[in-house]
């Protein structure tokens, strides 16, 4: 349950400014694409740690390891957010304060204490992150934004006005187009009125 809730707090606070900076379409390629090299990442680890042990038993439990779930785009977000801003400092779960270029080993270091086991998943995330970002991924892996912008002014309409599944569709950067402009003309705004003075 402490997992699951820390997994959650982790993806509120670092996934949501990445879809805000790649747009919603963006950010589901980006998501698959991180998917498989995060997972790809796992594997490789696992067999060559599988060909270097050399007890059965333990060559087995290397195949019951697994990488699930939301904390590999977790930590590949964290990760890249790290290297942004290297050299400000960062708390770690509380414990200390180190450089942000270091946030993401040390994070897998304490939760592998917490833990009492190697994250290997989480190690394989950390080391993707650090690969994407030095090989620039997300802007070489991706679909340019001009043909993401064409395809959701011709294709998602729909989706960039209504939103999906109850939540904001986010569209590629900037609000250049014309029924984008309309949209959020028709969204509520603090104090946008005219306004009236109180007592006359």
């Amino acid at each position: 349950v402490l997992m699951a809730g820390a997994e959650l707090s982790m993806f509120a606070s670092h996934v949501p400014s990445r879809e805000r900076e790649l747009g919603t379409l963006r950010f589901l390629l980006w998501t698959v694409l991180t998917q498989m090299g995060t997972n790809i990442f796992f594997l490789l680890s696992m067999l060559l740690l599988r060909r270097q042990t050399l007890d059965k038993r333990t060559k087995r439990r290397y195949n019951l390891f697994c990488n699930q779930g939301l904390w590999p785009i977790v930590m590949v977000c964290a990760t890249l957010r790290a290297l942004k801003n290297p050299n400000v400092l960062v708390n770690v779960l509380g414990m200390a304060e180190v450089q942000a270029r270091w946030y993401p080993i040390s994070l897998v270091s304490a939760l592998s204490f917490f833990n009492g086991s190697v994250q290997w998943d989480s190690c394989a995330a950390v080391a993707y992150g650090y690969v994407h970002e030095s090989l620039e991924l997300g802007r070489r892996g991706l679909p340019s934004e001009a043909r993401m912008r064409s395809l959701e002014t011709h294709f998602c309409r729909r989706l960039v006005r209504q939103g999906i599944l109850g939540g904001n569709w986010l569209p590629i950067s900037g609000f250049g187009n014309g029924w984008q402009q309309q949209h959020l003309r028709q969204a509520f705004e603090l104090f946008s009125g005219l306004g009236r003075r109180l007592g006359n």
